[in-house]
């Protein structure tokens, strides 16, 4: 100390101190990673499970790009079919609804993950209006079934919608499954 100051003391960390702060950073690091891949993970469910949901819309009825341009008659004819013809729409009158063979199925984590975006309010069942206002929130969904459906060679969209209600009202649920069997198979008659 030429000047009458004190040098600032070389602090050097321990090898304890150096392995603290870096399984620190790493732990801090790997929590960040682990709630980006949650995050993601519902991201990626979310808009898988709605893709899903919009495709088993497209079996009944005749989608557009977006909800908003699907006649209210049909929205709510598709409505009473799959509540079976009630006023309210229950968690197992979508499951039914939803459980489609010729569809990929959803796991029961995914038919929850549903069912919650649907039953906004926890009530249990959904009503007319609750049903419309989430197909609104599926509009990208309707744009990336659409856009698939028109992609389709004719055949195969023929037996996708296959199931339209007015088909299904018209000709009978076992006419329209006995129809959709000689589809998938191929045969004519």
């Amino acid at each position: 100390s030429v000047c009458g100051y004190k040098q600032f003391p070389l602090t050097g960390l321990t090898n304890a101190e150096t392995a603290g702060v870096v399984l620190g950073t790493v732990f801090f690091l790997a929590a960040i990673g682990a709630i980006v891949f949650y995050f993601h993970r519902k991201r990626s469910q979310k808009r898988r499970v709605r893709k899903r949901f919009v495709q088993q819309l497209a079996r009944n009825i005749r989608i557009t790009s977006s909800p908003e341009d699907i006649p209210s008659e049909k929205l709510s004819q598709l409505f009473q079919h799959i509540s079976q013809e009630k006023d309210i729409a229950t968690m197992d009158d979508f499951m039914i609804w939803m459980t489609d063979v010729n569809l990929r199925f959803l796991s029961d984590a995914d038919y929850q993950f549903l069912w919650a975006s649907i039953d906004k309010t926890a009530a249990g069942y959904v009503t007319p209006v609750g049903f419309f206002l989430f197909l609104k929130d599926c509009k990208q969904e309707f744009a990336i079934v659409r856009k698939e459906l028109d992609d389709m060679p004719k055949s195969e969209y023929i037996k996708y919608v296959c199931r339209d209600l007015d088909r299904l009202k018209e000709d009978g649920v076992e006419s329209v499954r006995r129809t959709e069997f000689k589809l998938k198979h191929g045969s004519r008659s």
